[in-house]
């Protein structure tokens, strides 16, 4: 039982950081095809609106991870 808790954890982290990484990774294709100028003048209007929305996703992704502990 120990054992399937422990791969559910290390799942769940291994796929919290790939989602993460793959979020930047597709950030910084975006940027570098020349989109950025576009997301520049409209930083305003939808890039902290992306941010917040993302950070409350990563928040949420990390309290579902349960403690090794439990």
């Amino acid at each position: 039982m120990f054992r399937n808790d422990c791969f559910d954890y290390w799942s769940l982290v291994i796929g919290h950081w790939s989602l993460v990484i793959g979020h930047w990774l597709l950030v910084i294709g975006h940027w570098s095809l020349g989109i950025g100028d576009w997301v520049k003048g409209h930083w305003a209007k939808g890039h902290w609106y992306f941010f917040l929305v993302s950070l409350v996703l990563l928040v949420c992704l990390v309290s579902l991870i349960p403690s090794p502990q439990s």
